[in-house]
């Protein structure tokens, strides 16, 4: 048997929480098809000198406070990471089902898990060889969604970046937690179109949405290095389409809102089964607040506007009866 860990054999799953923060409840979940995921682990190792030693070197080492981030890169294949990075989601139908993803803000509560604003799952990543007591299992608890990125190159397959924020790990090297593969297909750039103020805009080509929660660790004094929970700070929004610049678009977004600074609606729609896999995002209150419109001297010109909405939500239809635990 080799026992090299290979990446044939990674896997990363996520397990919903609820009651209190960090405590795992239900059975594993398949978080759509992750290319990577990279843990870092700040413990914060402070060396320390002191008189005394004889020497000029580091003389202790003592770990303080703890933080840990998960960066994953996946295809998506549902849409239950906006619900854990906006906080609000009601289910209504039967298959197919309509998720209904709304904001929560600091006098809100998101129902299941006490003492974050935002829902809470464990992570866990996995490198195994498939012998129990051999693997590199590392599980992070208490994670919030800080930052996501849905991005299109708009030919190939959507991508999404993660950051989520940890509150504790527990390493192992136990069997990997089972998880049920899920088979509907990844999304694609094709599958999407955007509406701004009611007129799609059919020379769209890449674009990215994001939205920061911007969380800082809740440290204190209680006999933990841990953090006890995450305060979700102000929350930012950005989308950036690229656009073949023409005649009808260009002048329009540069003049009539760019220049003048008007505010309107705008819906990235995607589709793969009208009814049955649909997503989509509507932003509310935009403005453009950048808009770079460079000149070559070959190939068609593009337009690339910076987006940033007051408010967002989302309506996704798919086959997965809850995004949220219960």
């Amino acid at each position: 048997m080799v026992n090299n860990f290979v990446a044939d054999q990674n896997q990363t799953i996520f397990l919903y929480e609820s009651g209190t923060f960090a405590n795992t409840s239900g059975a594993g979940q398949w978080p759509g098809e992750v290319q990577s995921c990279d843990p870092d682990e700040e413990l914060n190792i402070q060396p320390i000198r002191f008189q005394g030693s004889g020497d000029r070197n580091v003389d202790d080492f003592k770990d303080t406070i703890k933080d840990y981030s998960i960066s994953i890169n996946k295809y998506p294949q549902d849409w239950r990471n906006l619900y854990f990075a906006l906080g609000g989601c009601s289910t209504s139908g039967s298959d197919p089902y309509v998720h209904t993803i709304t904001e929560l803000n600091n006098d809100d509560s998101n129902g299941i898990v006490g003492g974050v604003l935002l829902p809470s799952v464990t992570l866990e990543n996995s490198k195994s060889i498939g012998v129990a007591g051999s693997n590199l299992i590392r599980t992070f608890n208490g994670c919030v969604l800080d930052a996501l990125s849905i991005s299109s190159d708009g030919e190939g397959i959507i991508t999404c970046d993660e950051t989520w924020l940890s509150s504790n790990l527990t390493p192992g090297s136990g069997n990997p937690t089972a998880v049920v593969n899920q088979t509907t297909s990844a999304w694609e750039a094709c599958n999407f179109k955007y509406d701004f103020s009611g007129t799609q805009l059919d020379v769209l080509k890449g674009w990215d949405f994001s939205v920061s929660n911007n969380h800082t660790p809740d440290h204190y004094s209680n006999g933990s290095c841990f953090a006890s929970s995450f305060t979700a700070g102000n929350r930012d929004y950005e989308f950036s389409p690229t656009l073949d610049s023409n005649a009808e678009f260009a002048m329009m977004l540069y003049r009539d809102y760019f220049l003048t600074g008007s505010e309107f609606n705008g819906k990235l729609k995607g589709t793969i089964i009208t009814g049955s896999r649909d997503i989509e995002i509507t932003m509310s209150g935009c403005r453009i607040i950048d808009m770079e419109q460079p000149t070559s001297i070959e190939g068609k010109n593009e337009d690339t506007l910076t987006i940033v909405p007051k408010s967002v939500s989302s309506i996704a239809t798919d086959s997965i009866p809850k995004y949220k635990l219960f």
